[in-house]
């Protein structure tokens, strides 16, 4: 029996946090070098993709450190009839729960939190261990209506096999 490999290995993670961190040393110095008068927008639109940059880093830190995935039944590529896949609305609060973004604070506080976040990961890590462990579910079962035709079917259907009352 083949041996699993792991997702990610603990290389191309570090690979990525040297990438990180060269993105926010560049961050810091747009922001050192910026001018009041320059429109924050674009400045924000930084700030949030460094932000998820880091998030999305320390997510796969854990799963370089939960090892390989556990061999699974294969779920069913489409939904049973009278049921739809929906997303888990809760995924996207999933990287939040981890507190690795300064919320209004500075440009300068928000880009130093967060190479504080890459260089002590422990807590964030942890985090995202424990949503893991507890097994993530990104999609779940709703159950709908049945479809339109088969209900109009089945009234019409009903319709012909009862007798009319005239009286």
């Amino acid at each position: 029996m083949p041996q699993a490999q792991p997702i990610i290995t603990t290389v191309r993670v570090e690979a990525f946090i040297a990438s990180a961190f060269r993105l926010l040393f560049w961050l810091i110095g747009v922001v050192l070098r910026r001018a009041p008068s320059d429109p924050p927008a674009r400045l924000k639109r930084l700030l949030s993709f460094a932000e998820c940059t880091v998030e999305y880093v320390l997510f796969l830190k854990a799963v370089a450190l939960h090892g390989p995935p556990p061999q699974r039944k294969t779920h069913p590529r489409f939904a049973a009839t009278g049921f739809r896949r929906v997303q888990s609305r809760r995924s996207r609060l999933f990287f939040r729960g981890a507190k690795i973004r300064a919320r209004r604070a500075s440009a300068l506080v928000r880009v130093l939190a967060l190479i504080d976040a890459l260089t002590r990961p422990q807590r964030a890590v942890a985090y995202f261990l424990k949503q893991i462990c507890n097994g993530l579910t990104l999609a779940h079962l709703v159950a709908v209506a049945p479809p339109a035709h088969a209900l109009a079917a089945s009234v019409i259907a009903t319709a012909d096999d009862a007798e009319l009352d005239t009286s």
